[in-house]
C-alpha cells in the first residue's frame, strides 16, 4: 500500500532569482518522498545556478545542481506532517 506522509508543498520566493513552480510528489514510501519541479528558467532571463531544498524551516541541502529538478527527502517518519519547499538560487 502507499505510505502515507503528508506534505505541503511550496516555493520560496528570492529577490533575484525565478521562482520555480510548486513541486509535484513523484515518489513516496514510509520513510522517504521525492518531489520535483520545473526549471523556473524556461520562461526567465535570469540563470539559476542551483537550489535550496527545506523541510519545515530547516535548509536539507544547498547543493543541487541548476540541471537537476528534484529532491528525495530520506529519514521521514510516517503519520507526520512535513512541510517541503525548493528555492533557486543565483550566485554572483
Amino acid at each position: 500500500s502507499l505510505a502515507s506522509i503528508p506534505v505541503i508543498m511550496s516555493t520560496i520566493d528570492s529577490l533575484l532569482a525565478p521562482t520555480p513552480a510548486t513541486p509535484t510528489v513523484t515518489a513516496i514510501t514510509n520513510t522517504s518522498v521525492t518531489i520535483a519541479w520545473v526549471d523556473p528558467t524556461l520562461d526567465e532571463a535570469s540563470p539559476v545556478t542551483g537550489y535550496d531544498v527545506k523541510r519545515d524551516s530547516t535548509i536539507v541541502s544547498t547543493t543541487i545542481a541548476s540541471t537537476v529538478f528534484s529532491y528525495t527527502f530520506s529519514n521521514l517518519t510516517a503519520l507526520t506532517t512535513y512541510s517541503l519547499s525548493v528555492r533557486s538560487k543565483i550566485t554572483a
